[in-house]
């Protein structure tokens, strides 16, 4: 082979020394020589310092044990599809913005948000595959709120789907994706991933709940109609909880002793919510039509739990027969995405906030 007669591929594909295109909006305005410069013209003109703002798909909240609240709104009616959060020192003066304590800009979607046992900390999960830990305050940055971010972890293909905390002395959380993949962490001082299920469900993986009564159980639910149960103790760690629903399972909820004697509540994609026995899988003790849209969220208070569906309403339950408590009216503007509890008045058997899009943030007592 004669190599003196080969192309020169990095010389191919530079850019000629006379190739100047325009370096400004108004330069680029008047030249008609470099046509095609449409998303050049558009990365001059988006206003990158535009203020830091809410943004109205409200879709994640929680709070920490010392009355915190975070908020999490998406944006899904630009070019791309971004996110921000807001944290507050307390629930009442959500979702006023001049009150917040702290604020972030994301150039991604937020997917997935839990603070930690560290009321200092908390976790987020995005739509890149990315796993971040953020701190609002350290003693070493002085007095007051001081948002940082701690460590971010990229080891999800696709989005995370699904995140939960174990509660224990092991400052541990496990994570689920679009591709059914399942991982364990520990958090602290950095993220380490411990733990790799590459194939633990065959779809997307839709909700992940731990046992608060153990250190390395949990639950996970997936658009494969199954639900499985984890024990990372097993060499052989999943177990069938349900398998081959007639639905796809959308979210879960793992209750205490305390709230329904260790029941896992289920919502499917037809509307229903099933209670399963970890000691009796593939059985459902009650099952009840909530909604015609999916279920995206169950959370209990003690005996009572709100069930939130692809719809602008919420539904309040007694006990494991699904005795209606109450319905949220007036219906939100938009899809209802989250609650939190909160400690109802005298008089009044529950209280929560309601938060959904179009910036819906409403206390609800009952």
């Amino acid at each position: 082979m004669d190599y003196s007669q080969r192309m020169n591929m990095i010389e191919m594909f530079t850019d000629p020394p006379e190739y100047r295109p325009p370096a400004t909006v108004e330069e680029m305005a008047g030249s008609v020589d470099y046509p095609n410069l449409n998303s050049q013209q558009y990365r001059m003109t988006r206003k990158t310092n535009a203020p830091t703002a809410l943004n109205p798909c409200l879709e994640l909240a929680a709070r920490n044990s010392a009355g915190q609240v975070i908020l999490v709104g998406n944006n899904y009616m630009g070019r791309r599809w971004e996110s921000s959060f807001y944290g507050w020192e307390n629930a009442a003066d959500v979702p006023d913005q001049s009150k917040a304590c702290f604020k972030r800009q994301c150039r991604y979607s937020i997917t997935a948000l839990q603070f930690t046992q560290d009321p200092n900390l908390f976790l987020l999960g995005s739509d890149k595959g990315s796993v971040e830990l953020w701190s609002t305050r350290n003693p070493a940055r002085g007095d007051g709120y001081s948002l940082y971010q701690v460590d971010v972890q990229s080891e999800h293909i696709e989005a995370v789907s699904a995140m939960d905390l174990f509660h224990g002395d092991e400052n541990k959380l496990v994570t689920g994706s679009h591709d059914g993949c399942i991982k364990v962490w520990l958090y602290g001082a950095d993220l380490a991933s411990i733990t790799t299920m590459t194939n633990a469900h065959t779809d997307e993986i839709t909700a992940l709940t731990t046992n608060r009564n153990e250190l390395s159980t949990f639950a996970s639910t997936s658009l494969d109609r199954s639900a499985l149960l984890w024990d990372l103790r097993k060499p052989r760690p999943a177990t069938a909880l349900f398998a081959k629903h007639q639905f796809a399972f959308t979210t879960a909820y793992w209750t205490t002793t305390d709230e329904a004697n260790g029941i896992v509540a289920l919502g499917d994609a037809a509307g229903s919510v099933h209670f399963v026995d970890t000691r009796q899988p593939n059985v459902f003790l009650h099952s009840a039509k909530v909604f015609n849209k999916k279920i995206h969220k169950i959370s209990f208070d003690g005996t009572r739990f709100a069930v939130l569906g692809n719809t602008n309403r919420a539904k309040f339950y007694e006990g494991g027969q699904f005795d209606l408590l109450h319905e949220s009216t007036p219906p939100a503007p938009d899809y209802l995405r989250d609650v939190l509890w909160d400690k109802p008045a005298e008089g009044q058997m529950g209280a929560c906030w309601l938060v959904g899009w179009n910036t819906f943030v409403r206390r609800v007592e009952f």
